[in-house]
Order: C-alpha cells, then structure tokens, then sequence
C-alpha cells in the first residue's frame, strides 16, 4: 500500500518537482538578485543619477523587493511542506479533484467577466473625459485583446462540447 500513496502524492507546486539543492540554490539567487537591484537603486538615486523615466526608480525597487520576498516565500513555503507533509498531500489531492477545478475555473471565469466589465467602464470614462487618443490607444488595445480572447476561447470551449 506504500506504493500507492506515492501515485497519489503528486508535486503541487512546480518547484517541488526539483531537488531540494536547486530550490535553495533558485531561492536564494532571488533573494541576491532583489537585494543587488534595490541596493542599485537607491545607491544611484543617492548620487543624483538621472532616471530615463520618473517612476523607474519606484518599479525598479518594487521589483527588487518582490524578489526577495518571492525567495523567502519559496524557502518558507518549501520548509512548511517538509514539516507537514499530510498537508501537502490534501494539497496535492484537493488540486486534482475535479470538483474543486471546476469551482476554480468557475471563479476565474467570473472574475474575468468582472475586470473585463470594470475595464470597459475606465475606457469610456477615459474616452469621456480625455481628449488625447495617446491615453485611450493602451485601453483600446487592452479591450480588444481581452474580448477577442474571451470570445476565441468561447467558440474553442463550445466545439469540445
């Protein structure tokens, strides 16, 4: 019966498919890429560098951030699941039942349907009140590439039917 819980236990995130080495090694190149780039940052911001854009320094330290906190998460999360590992077996088990894949994808549908309906309102109040087509052009290619897809997606859904 040993065998049988290992076909059950599958990986339910992708990095628990590699070893325990390349996860750490992976973790922690995150952690010292974030650190080198906020530590970059705010080193050229403290010399008076001049940025080619005025919100680059604030993403550029966004980012930096985000990847040492996506390194810690990753070693933390990784060291929860070797402490708990009937946890990560429901984990892995609730992610393939089709029970709770259909109220996922139930979920995402409509929250989809949602940020599509609240992007069409800031692109007509945008259109409303601009009189530059430069501001409008990102929402109109926003727009069509979201209704083009749920609709390409909608005739692709309905012929596996």
């Amino acid at each position: 019966m040993k065998g049988d819980d290992e076909d059950v236990m599958k990986p339910y995130f992708w990095w628990q498919k590699t070893n325990e080495t390349k996860l750490t090694i992976l973790s922690l190149a995150l952690i010292i890429m974030g650190i080198i780039v906020t530590f970059a940052v705010v080193t050229l911001s403290s010399a008076n560098y001049t940025w080619p854009n005025e919100n680059f320094e604030n993403t550029a330290v966004g980012a930096g951030i985000g990847l040492i906190f996506m390194g810690v998460l990753m070693l933390y999360l990784h060291r929860w699941i070797k402490k708990n590992p009937h946890l990560a077996k429901e984990m892995a088990i609730s992610s393939t039942d089709e029970r709770n894949l259909l109220i996922l994808n139930k979920a995402k549908a409509k929250t989809f349907e949602i940020t599509l309906l609240a992007i069409t309102i800031v692109y007509l109040i945008t259109i409303i009140f601009t009189d530059s087509p430069q501001q409008i052009l990102p929402l109109a290619l926003i727009m069509i590439v979201a209704g083009s897809s749920y609709l390409l997606l909608q005739r692709k859904y309905k012929k596996e039917m």
